[in-house]
């Protein structure tokens, strides 16, 4: 099996990135899109028209948002694009009744639809396991985009978020995408690479009297590794000033006194 996963916020480019990925795995085979977006909502019909004008004519597309398996809809060969596990979610939870004003109805159904759907999370990664497929999953980072309120809502951004982790731990490849650039994505366990300051670092270690760090001197340079990057300075002015001396921290680009004589530096008359 070969699992592909790739999460990005709205408009981040993740589904076309997808399917780029999809295209290249399938090679002239083809790739069956699992799609998840209800043709009947008409919000979605210009989003639903762009993704399918830009897939390759040969593809197969199967609409899956009656389906109560996702397994079942996987082709029995080849590569498969579920595009995107979002817009599953939401309609695993509106079937199960989480989005209904009755608070006690409304929770009950939010816990029956999370365990549907980590279930057939579950499923679909053992049917792929061992096999010749491969599956590419486009996912909304539910974070990076704007969340409206309610306790629906809240539901599907944390159960979106907990398939995610999932999906990400069991894939070969995993990417967040951002304005159309894939960035990899590597397990948080490993440690970042040590950074030791270069010869130009500056340290700061001593303390006034009451242990606050000393303010620095007029164009004491200060930087850190970790933030700055190795061998960057930064220079940091004092909030003292010497009358005649210029201040060495100050850009070149600051602003400078008016020409006398313009209007905006003739003080009005009394």
């Amino acid at each position: 099996m070969t699992l592909v996963v790739a999460l990005g916020g709205v408009r981040s480019g993740k589904s076309a990135w997808a399917e780029r990925q999809a295209a290249e795995l399938a090679g002239d085979a083809g790739v069956t899109v699992l799609a998840t977006a209800d043709p009947a909502d008409r919000s979605m019909h210009d989003r639903i028209a762009r993704h399918q004008a830009r897939r390759d004519a040969s593809w197969t597309t199967v609409e899956i948002l009656a389906r109560d398996d996702l397994a079942a809809a996987l082709p029995e060969r080849g590569v498969a694009l579920l595009d995107g596990l979002g817009g599953r979610v939401a309609a695993v939870l509106d079937r199960a009744g989480a989005f209904v004003d009755d608070a006690g109805r409304a929770r009950a159904a939010r816990q029956r639809a999370a365990d549907i759907v980590q279930v057939e999370i579950e499923r679909l990664l053992e049917t792929v396991a061992g096999d010749q497929r491969a599956l590419v999953v486009a996912t909304e980072e539910a974070g990076l985009g704007v969340v409206p309120m309610g306790a629906g809502t809240a539901a599907w951004v944390d159960l979106l978020g907990e398939l995610n982790q999932r999906l990400v731990r069991a894939a070969d490849l995993a990417v967040v995408v951002v304005a159309g650039r894939a960035l990899p994505l590597t397990d948080t366990a490993e440690p970042l690479p040590r950074t030791e300051p270069s010869p130009s670092f500056t340290v700061l270690a001593s303390s006034g009297a009451a242990g606050a760090p000393t303010p620095p001197e007029d164009g004491e340079r200060r930087a850190h590794p970790r933030l700055l990057g190795a061998g960057a300075i930064r220079t940091v002015a004092s909030p003292r000033s010497t009358p005649g001396r210029p201040d060495p921290g100050a850009a070149d680009d600051a602003p400078r006194p008016l020409p006398s004589g313009s209007p905006a530096a003739t003080p009005p008359a009394p």
